[in-house]
């Protein structure tokens, strides 16, 4: 079966795993560092400094939902806005509007920017979309 994965960057990896782990209850999957042995005999980082190598996200994977994503660290610092970057959520509301309510609401709570609240639309029953701190766009619609 084929598997999609939305893959971001942050300008610090870690903060933002913390920060979906915090308040989206994503939980870690995997994480290689720079320092991982895989990479060791890698060229292009040779001269990279120890320090950077251990605190430096190459990849990870986390799971919001059952769904993966993947993350890694911006190359020198580089920031990044994430805008464009859009998730969207299909709630079954017959199985899963609790668990529509419940994401949306701690998404809230953790002071995401509400672009549209949870409420009836033209298309769904329920629909809600947000802003994240790292400038993602969520939408959460039922069906």
């Amino acid at each position: 079966m084929v598997k999609h994965y939305q893959y971001f960057n942050f300008q610090n990896a870690r903060e933002a795993i913390d920060y979906y782990k915090d308040n989206f209850n994503a939980s870690l999957v995997s994480i290689q560092m720079m320092d991982d042995a895989m990479f060791e005999d890698t060229s292009e980082f040779k001269d990279v400094p120890a320090e950077v190598k251990e605190n430096f996200v190459m990849n990870a994977e986390i799971e919001i939902l059952g769904h993966g994503f993947f993350i890694s660290d911006t190359w020198n610092g580089k920031s990044i806005n994430n805008e464009g970057a859009m998730m969207a959520f299909v709630f079954d509301l017959e199985t899963e509007k609790e668990q529509m309510v419940s994401f949306y609401e701690q998404a809230v709570a953790s002071g995401v920017d509400v672009q549209m609240p949870r409420d009836e639309t033209e298309w769904t029953s329920m629909f809600a979309s947000f802003r994240d701190k790292y400038g993602v766009n969520w939408m959460l619609s039922g069906e």
